[in-house]
């Protein structure tokens, strides 16, 4: 696991790997520090998130796609449904992506018909 202290912030790996004393004094080291330094924990395993995060970012393809309390997000849902659905409302379906590039193509078109009429 790889930690980076820099400007108060602590940066920390996932915990994936540790055994279960270990996991649980990671645990404990991130709640302590998060009383006086940001902490990044930086993971795809959801449960962790919810047994050490306050506030949560999901990210997909490079986007913030939420950014909120743990507390809010999860009222009366999962963390982990409400990232599937929050992917799943970022990224465009196959028949979304084919019905844009149609769009774009007859904006094209009359595009380029209105500059030839105006030519």
């Amino acid at each position: 696991m790889a930690t980076v202290l820099y400007s108060g912030a602590v940066a920390l790996n996932a915990i994936f790997g540790l055994d279960p004393r270990q996991i649980i004094g990671i645990r404990g080291l991130i709640k302590e520090l998060a009383g006086e330094h940001t902490v990044v924990l930086s993971t795809h395993i959801l449960p962790e998130v919810a047994q050490v995060c306050e506030k949560v970012v999901i990210i997909n393809e490079g986007h913030v796609v939420i950014e909120d309390t743990l507390e809010q997000l999860t009222r009366g849902r999962t963390l982990e449904d409400v990232f599937l659905k929050a992917i799943a409302q970022e990224a465009p379906s196959a028949d979304e992506d084919e019905a844009s590039g149609d769009r774009e193509e007859e904006e094209t078109r009359a595009a380029e018909a209105a500059e030839e009429g105006a030519a």
